[in-house]
Order: structure tokens, then sequence, then C-alpha cells
């Protein structure tokens, strides 16, 4: 971690160290040990964990709720940020659309959380089709966007800038139409640059 800082903690492009993704209760004090050596190394920069969405079961969060899952990684971890992912544009077995139907009530858990603990979060959207997501227009990224921005995001992260390559089960995902793809914007490029500039 030391190396990694000295490596890269002045660089202009560093926002954050991200430390891991999607993580169960199991691995939260793993998580802390990382979170509070990069905090004394580099106190100017935060050290983030993504965190699963609400439509997970219980027994993977390893938690009673998804209520207690965020409560026990504020506890353990005790995050700068609080960051979570949700795609809610999909499509059903049959191959057709079905969205998902708590986005509002995993952002209201999420907003509860952060004015609670006095932490900002961010959301990470949905904006590359993969698996049974399909590809969002520019308008489903904007309500995205805006609507995590109402109930009090900080930060709007996009899944994915760089779209992934054609390994490490990238081909199973079906991963196309990311930000940028074969190191060339995307449309959704374009979008996001557009949202980013109203954001601001």
């Amino acid at each position: 971690l030391r190396a990694a800082v000295a490596d890269y903690g002045h660089h202009p492009a560093l926002g954050a160290y991200f430390i891991g993704d999607e993580p169960p209760v199991i691995d939260f004090a793993a998580f802390a040990a990382v979170v509070a050596r990069l905090r004394a190394e580099d106190p100017t920069h935060r050290a983030y964990v993504n965190l699963l969405p609400e439509f997970i079961p219980p027994k993977y969060l390893g938690a009673d709720s998804y209520r207690d899952y965020l409560e026990r990684f504020i506890g353990t971890v005790r995050p700068d940020l609080l960051s979570y992912d949700y795609y809610p544009f999909g499509y059903d077995a049959d191959g057709n659309e079905k969205d998902r139907s708590t986005f509002f009530s995993n952002l209201a858990l999420i907003r509860e959380q952060a004015l609670q603990h006095d932490l900002p979060f961010m959301l990470i959207v949905l904006a590359m089709p993969h698996a049974r997501y399909r590809d969002p227009t520019a308008a489903e990224l904007r309500w995205q966007v805006f609507h995590a921005l109402a109930f009090g995001a900080r930060g709007i992260s996009y899944f994915a800038y760089w779209t992934p390559p054609p390994d490490n089960g990238a081909v199973e995902m079906s991963f196309f139409h990311g930000l940028m793809e074969h190191g060339e914007p995307t449309l959704h490029y374009f979008h996001a640059a557009e949202l980013n500039r109203e954001i601001r």
C-alpha cells in the first residue's frame, strides 16, 4: 500500500483508491484494514469499496437485511464514502423487457445511512448492456443519474467506462458498448459527457 501511494498518490488524475467490489459481510474486516492503512498513508484521497445492491438475498450479503448489511459495513470499515451499483433495466428469461422494482427503495436506504453517518454517497449506473441488462437509452441514463441526485447522491459513476476485453468471463457476460470500446468513444461516452456537464 505504501508503494501504491508513492506511485500514484501525487498524480493529478487520481480521484480515489478503489479497494474492492460488492463484498459480503465476511470480507468487511479485511477491507477495513486496507482503508485504515491507506487513510494513514494518504489522508488526502478516499479509499472506497463498492457495495452490493438491495436485491441481493441476505444469505449472499451475510447479513439479516440490507439495512443490517449497510450498518455493519459502516461500523466495520468506517468509510469516507458509500458507493453501490444498481442496474434497473433488463430482460426476463424469455427476452422480454423487465425492469427491477427496487431502484427507489435502494436509494432511500442508502440516503438514510448516508445522512445518519454524515457520509457522501455515489451511485454506479447502468451504462452498457451485459448479461440480462439491456442497453440504456440516453433518456434512461438521464433517469438514473437525476433520480440519484434527487435522493442526495454526491457522485455518479458509469458501468462501464472502458468496455471489458473478451477475456476473464467478459464473453459470457456479453459486455459491449461501454463508454469506450476498442479505444474509441461510443455514443454512451457523449451521453455521459453531456450529463456530466449538467451535473456540475
